[in-house]
């Protein structure tokens, strides 16, 4: 446990944090980070690894909070919980983000319950996928606050956001706010609920997703946006 960051990790400095074959799990914050807190000049490495049942009681990251560079490969982040990003969230500056081969499922947020991207590095997320996670609001699988995230041959799909008594919230899969532009590349969207009834598999604020704007789509299938 952690009275500020970093249940199970926290880095920071010039050097890259390198976590691999290994498991980070049931650790708490009492801010961002319940497992993991990095904010390293050198962008930093989880591979092969498992980030499961961490929590952040305060703000964000319930999984990993980044704020650096940081690669996720051959890695699953599984039933981990926070305000935003209950996997990961990535905010800040323009640290690049690569997500490869990698699982997130059972996270849950009340935004982004998968993931949040709040920031305008260059995001790259390929052949992975995210399933199974819920937001109580916006997001289900991602939640995509700033930035032109490209997302390549990766799944969303049983994922649930909003909130069925005040109906509040969208995107089961993947929401977009205003001003961050995704691009779909060979990527699946699909069978994810949406308790608002907006937009059960992508949501782009203020109105629903088109092919043109603000999601860049190309050989991608997308269920249901209106």
């Amino acid at each position: 446990h952690a009275d500020f960051f970093g249940g199970g990790l926290y880095s920071e400095g010039l050097s890259a944090t390198v976590v691999t074959s290994s498991s980070i799990a049931n650790n708490t914050a009492d801010q961002d980070g319940g497992g993991l807190w990095l904010s390293t000049s050198i962008p930093s490495l989880i591979e092969r690894s498992l980030i499961s049942g961490n929590t952040s009681s305060g703000d964000r990251g319930g999984g990993i909070y980044s704020q650096g560079g940081l690669s996720i490969v051959e890695s699953s982040i599984i039933d981990n919980g926070a305000r935003t990003g209950g996997g990961l969230a990535q905010a800040g500056g323009d640290n690049p983000l690569t997500i490869e081969d990698s699982t997130f499922s059972g996270n849950n947020a009340l935004d982004g319950g998968g993931a949040s991207l709040d920031h305008l590095g260059l995001t790259t997320i390929t052949q992975a996928t995210f399933s199974g996670n819920t937001a109580n609001r916006d997001g289900g699988g991602l939640l995509v606050e700033r930035g032109s995230p490209q997302l390549n041959h990766s799944t969303f799909s049983q994922n649930t956001a909003g909130n069925a008594s005040t109906l509040e919230g969208s995107g089961g899969g993947i929401r977009v706010f205003i001003g961050a532009t995704p691009d779909l590349s060979h990527t699946i969207v699909g069978d994810n609920i949406d308790h608002s009834g907006l937009a059960p598999d992508v949501s782009a604020n203020p109105h629903p997703v088109t092919l043109e704007d603000p999601v860049d789509l190309s050989y991608s299938l997308i269920g249901d946006t209106t």
